[in-house]
């Protein structure tokens, strides 16, 4: 194991890739054989999580750890999975807060400089899969750890990468994972079967989608809409030369992420408000309302959609 995590820093990234992989493997069957995590394995994540340096070592340590998280969640084995979260639940704290900070100025500041080019955008994407392997975990057992929400909790500094990453792929990397953590539907492209649908629905699940909807609600009221740039369709991260004659087709995976972001946002908002006025008074539930600047907003997406539906309507009569 030691040898095969030494390699974890080798200048091949092939050679990287498969001693990664290698390692995930023998990690998943040492936590079935004796319930424990690698020592060696986990000491080399936490140092690398904790210190953030971009590079072969890191990109490693967040492949393999992904990758057994998602054998965990496939196989639905709950308890090896809390031991699992419990080990790093720290240093993916850590590991978050270096990558996606608090502050609206700093996260944008450093997100420019982090996700620029290709190889520190390929970590990126590496972290936001991480982040869905988190989210994921969270329809299966609730460990009460904090690293199963990072998403949620940072969730404002997503949205600030979709505006200031200069690289598309990162930008419609992240709408997807937030698409799919307010839809509760992460881990979907990898799951098997319904798994994750079958888990048990914890109390905590609701006040994450309500956070998450808060968040996206905010940001947008600060004209988060105009910042997002959505270029022509690409294809495996690329793009391609249009023939003669042929006109550019936007990118319909961002404007179907972004608009399904919006509109469950909008709608989960909508119920914890109405759950809120079940259970206060009309006079507060009146002033809640119209004191809130994401109805207004609401009732405009609500007006424009049901005149997109009457134009349809009519072009096809």
């Amino acid at each position: 194991m030691a040898v095969l995590v030494h390699h974890f820093n080798h200048e091949e990234q092939v050679v990287c890739h498969l001693a990664a992989k290698t390692v995930s493997t023998n990690v998943v069957y040492h936590l079935h054989k004796c319930g424990a995590v690698s020592p060696i394995w986990q000491q080399k994540c936490v140092e690398a999580f904790n210190s953030s340096v971009s590079g072969p070592e890191l990109d490693s340590c967040l492949w393999s750890l992904t990758d057994v998280l998602k054998q965990l969640l496939k196989e639905a084995h709950q308890e090896i999975l809390q031991r699992l979260l419990a080990a790093f639940d720290s240093s993916l704290c850590t590991l978050c807060s270096n990558f996606l900070p608090e502050q609206r100025k700093e996260a944008a500041q450093g997100l420019v400089g982090f996700t620029q080019g290709r190889p520190r955008g390929t970590t990126f994407c590496l972290f936001l899969d991480l982040l869905e392997a988190l989210t994921a975990s969270t329809l299966m057992c609730d460990t009460g750890l904090k690293s199963q929400r990072l998403t949620y909790l940072h969730s404002s500094a997503l949205l600030t990468t979709v505006s200031c990453s200069p690289e598309y792929f990162v930008k419609k990397r992240v709408l997807l994972l937030l698409k799919r953590a307010v839809l509760q539907k992460a881990g979907e492209d990898w799951a098997l079967g319904d798994v994750l649908s079958t888990g048990l629905r914890y109390q905590h699940l609701s006040s994450n989608s309500n956070m998450l909807a808060q968040t996206v609600l905010t940001t947008v009221a600060d004209n988060w809409l105009q910042s997002l740039q959505v270029e022509s369709a690409s294809f495996f991260g690329g793009t391609r030369r249009l023939r003669a004659g042929e006109g550019q087709k936007a990118d319909c995976v961002m404007l179907r992420a972004v608009s399904l972001l919006l509109l469950k946002s909008m709608d989960s908002y909508l119920r914890a408000m109405s759950l809120l006025c079940t259970l206060n008074s009309t006079t507060l539930c009146q002033d809640i309302f119209i004191k809130s600047p994401f109805i207004y907003y609401f009732s405009i997406c609500v007006a424009r959609y049901i005149t997109g539906l009457i134009n349809l309507k009519c072009e096809l009569n």
